[in-house]
Order: C-alpha cells, then sequence, then structure tokens
C-alpha cells in the first residue's frame, strides 16, 4: 500500500517542495514522457512548445471551430424532443477536440473506433496501482494505446509533406522547434495529441453538463443569462472573443460550476521532505492528494459554499480573489493548467441558451 494523505489546504500544499511526475506513473504509462507526466528536465523541454497552441490569437481560431460544431448539432435537433444530455455533450465535445487538434478532415473520417479506444485508456486510469502490473485493464490500455497511435503515424506522415494545408494543434507542434533548434520527435507529438485529447474532451464534456443542468436547476439566476444573451447576443451575432467578453453572467455561472464540480477534483504530488499541517506531520515519501472539490467549498473563502451562487464572483464580492489559489480546478502556479483557455465553456453555454435557439425550447426572436 502506498502511505498517503488526502489534504483540503492548497496554500499550505504549496509551502514545501513535491515532486509531481513520479505519481503520475498511471498517466506516464498512457500517454508517454510527456507534459507533467514527464521528468522535470523533459517537461521544462516541452513546455514552450506545449503552451504556444494556447496563445491568444491561437484561441480565437479555436472558438469559431467551437461555434461552428456547437451550431451543427444544434441544426440536427428537431423542433421537439429529449436527449440525454450528458451523452450529447460528450459527443459533442469530442468533435470539438478532433476539429481543433487535428482538423476538419480527421474530425469527418475518424470512426467510432477512436473514441472507443480513448474509452478503454480512460478505464485504466489508476493512481494507486502499478501501472505495469498483467492486470487485464493495464493490458487493453497497451493494446488501445498502440492502435491509437498506429491510426495517427499515417496523419503526422502527410502534415510533414504538406505543412501549409493545416492549421491547427497538431501543425503547431510538427512545425515547433525545441530551444536548441531542433523538431519535436513524431512519437512526442502523438503523445502530446494523445494526451491533449484525451484531457480536453474528459473535462470540458463533465463540466458543461454540469453548467448547463445547473443553470435549470436553479431558473432565477437562468432568466439572467437569457436576458442578458438576448441583449448582447441577438439572433444572428457571430460569437467571438469580445462577444464573450460582454457575458458576465455566463461567465460567473461557467466559474461558479468550475468551482462547485471542477474538471480535475484531485491533485497529486509526492512529499521531498517533512511536512507540518496542524497538529499532523506527512512522512518525506508519502503521497499527497489534495481535493479541489474540497478546497473550494471551504467556508473561510466562500459564503454558503453548497450552495449555487454565480455572485459570488461579480464586482463588490469577488470570492474567488481573496486568494491567489481559492480555485484550483485547474491546479495552480506555473504547473497550472496549459489548456485551461481551451477548455472555454462559455460558447457551450452561450450557443444553446440564446434567442432562437432550439435548444430548451427558447423561443426566436427575429428582427
Amino acid at each position: 500500500m502506498i502511505p498517503c494523505y488526502i489534504c483540503c489546504d492548497l496554500p499550505i500544499f504549496l509551502v514545501y517542495r513535491y515532486k509531481r511526475n513520479k505519481v503520475y506513473q498511471f498517466l506516464t504509462a498512457m500517454f508517454g514522457q510527456v507534459a507533467f507526466a514527464a521528468p522535470p528536465e523533459v517537461y521544462n523541454e516541452q513546455r514552450p512548445i506545449l503552451h504556444s497552441p494556447f496563445k491568444h490569437e491561437k484561441m480565437v481560431n479555436y472558438i469559431k471551430v467551437m461555434q461552428f460544431e456547437i451550431q451543427q448539432w444544434l441544426d440536427s435537433l428537431g423542433e421537439q424532443g429529449e436527449f440525454e444530455l450528458t451523452a450529447a455533450m460528450n459527443s459533442l465535445v469530442q468533435n470539438v477536440a478532433a476539429h481543433a487538434l487535428m482538423g476538419k478532415a480527421f474530425r469527418d473520417q475518424m470512426g467510432r473506433e477512436f473514441w472507443d479506444l480513448y474509452l478503454v485508456l480512460g478505464a485504466s486510469l489508476d493512481p494507486l496501482m502499478p501501472p505495469n502490473l498483467p492486470l487485464p485493464k493495464f493490458m487493453r490500455r497497451d493494446r488501445a494505446k498502440e492502435k491509437l497511435r498506429t491510426m495517427l503515424r499515417p496523419i503526422l506522415t502527410e502534415r510533414h509533406l504538406h505543412p501549409e494545408n493545416y492549421d491547427d494543434f497538431l501543425q503547431d507542434f510538427v512545425n515547433a522547434r525545441y530551444k536548441d533548434g531542433r523538431p519535436m520527435e513524431d512519437e512526442t507529438i502523438i503523445s502530446l495529441i494523445l494526451a491533449l485529447m484525451f484531457a480536453g474532451h474528459e473535462t470540458t464534456s463533465g463540466q458543461v453538463s454540469w453548467t448547463i443542468i445547473q443553470l435549470l436547476q436553479n431558473p432565477i439566476y437562468l432568466a439572467l443569462v437569457k436576458q442578458e444573451l438576448a441583449e448582447c447576443l441577438p439572433y444572428g451575432t457571430p460569437i467571438d472573443v469580445r462577444a464573450l467578453g460582454d457575458l458576465p453572467h455566463v461567465a460567473w455561472a461557467v466559474d461558479e460550476t468550475t468551482r462547485m464540480h471542477p474538471s480535475a477534483d484531485v491533485l497529486i504530488r509526492q512529499a521531498e521532505e517533512d511536512i507540518e499541517v496542524g497538529d499532523y506531520r506527512i512522512p518525506q515519501g508519502w503521497v499527497v492528494f489534495v481535493t479541489a472539490g474540497t478546497a473550494q467549498r471551504l467556508p473561510e473563502w466562500f459564503a454558503g459554499p453548497d450552495g449555487y451562487d454565480p455572485l459570488r464572483f461579480a464586482p463588490g464580492r469577488e470570492e474567488d480573489r481573496q486568494h491567489r489559489f481559492a480555485i484550483i480546478g485547474f491546479g495552480g502556479g506555473v504547473h497550472k493548467c496549459a489548456g485551461m483557455n481551451f477548455v472555454n465553456l462559455y460558447p457551450f453555454t452561450s450557443s444553446p441558451l440564446r434567442p432562437g435557439s432550439r435548444f430548451l425550447g427558447i423561443p426566436a426572436q427575429r428582427g
């Protein structure tokens, strides 16, 4: 058994020295030595390349991709009917992730097998068991991983031959160079893409579902959101970066769901030194779990922490700014999630709820 300590106090957690890659070996087994699952020297070399696709000028294009996929899904809905929200959002987010990361051609051509293989990877997640044990779920993981890599290698070859034809995450990695001028290795690129697609659709689909669910459960705040959308995004108005910046009530709804239902509800580290937490001592070498779902409901930072109250983020309250690590669903510090801007739920929330959408039976307002 691995000795561990479960903690909800990130400020204390950040005072001491920890190692992260050793406790994420279960991710290394899935994707290889990439990002924070890699040794520090490898991660530091990859980090500038990993962050480059998430710059502001790139995000503008990704929002267009999101809007295209969301609108295509909305147009597919009938005049009335029902659907299972989480399943629908999972499929939608998969299309967005495939389109943005791999390009529209890949999104159009991929079969169900691609995402079924991801389900096998997800079923193998286990932060406590040694990832190389000869267990059935780990053997299925390894077979699925190799199939995914086999599917992506020919695509990478095409990108090397015709880079001028593409503008997406994958092409950014193909064109990237380390600081010493070396190109990123193909197998490393495949590992990064697999990891980003896994993280992107796993985190976003859950949070967009929760955002919509909580709005439906709170009709008074939902009315504020619908009014804001009617005023700022009338029927036919394109959703872009500027438009999203004019939707504070939508932003606060997304932030409140992020607080109550964080996409990454546990951060894991290994203590490199003895740690004193209140009356407890965490010995060197122990694994430390920080639970974001608990930390973000601490009453010393959030009033009525178990209640849904997006206005806690509004000017004059701004409870999340009482401490720089009051919200930790995307991590904190230098290792904060590189893709948190990509997991941008505003288009997912705005498009279905705006006037003219068939979603939720909201009536059109055509001038």
